[in-house]
């Protein structure tokens, strides 16, 4: 096996990774909104969205692994789970979300699982992910859950702190990184 053989089997193993990531993260989301009846959802059906989420990365992950060329499914998956856990946790209060930990965990997952440069890019993206739906629950627009007295402003410097946080994270996780 040459050396790029080599260094994909083991990126793709680290893709296999996040997959458990994605999946302990699911479960957790699961169980908290299981456990907690009184959790804000917004009359959003977030059980099932995020069953379907963990089924579809499921398959998605099948079909990483059989295609010839898995870097497209596996950039696709990023962004669907920024996506996903940015309505989650816009779903369960925003800022004041007990599920807010999720996106720590998989901006630290990604920066080291993948590369130092996709943790970088899935942290820029659930932070513009956030504050795009901070701003949109703030202002009405979206069927979002953010506490009654948040305003725009307030929404848009939280969800600013709260982007900054993601990027030093995944910073902080690449100098770290072996």
């Amino acid at each position: 096996m040459t050396h790029d053989g080599v260094t994909r089997l083991v990126r793709f193993d680290r893709l296999a990774a996040v997959q458990v990531v994605r999946l302990v993260a699911g479960a957790l989301a699961l169980a908290v909104l299981s456990a907690v009846p009184e959790l804000p959802t917004a009359g959003w059906p977030l059980l099932p969205a995020v069953g379907g989420w963990l089924a579809l990365t499921t398959i998605a992950e099948v079909g990483r692994r059989l295609t010839a060329s898995p870097i497209g499914i596996a950039v696709g998956l990023l962004a669907v789970d920024g996506l996903v856990l940015g309505a989650v946790v816009a779903h369960t209060g925003g800022f004041r979300s007990p599920l807010l930990t999720l996106v720590h965990l998989h901006v630290a997952a990604v920066s080291l699982l993948a590369s130092h440069r996709i943790g970088l890019r899935v942290a820029v993206w659930h932070g513009i992910v956030q504050f795009t739906s901070f701003v949109l629950a703030a202002s009405g627009t979206a069927q979002l859950r953010l506490p009654a007295d948040t305003t725009v402003e307030t929404a848009a410097r939280l969800a600013a702190v709260n982007a900054g946080g993601f990027l030093l994270l995944a910073v902080g996780v690449t100098v770290s990184a072996p």
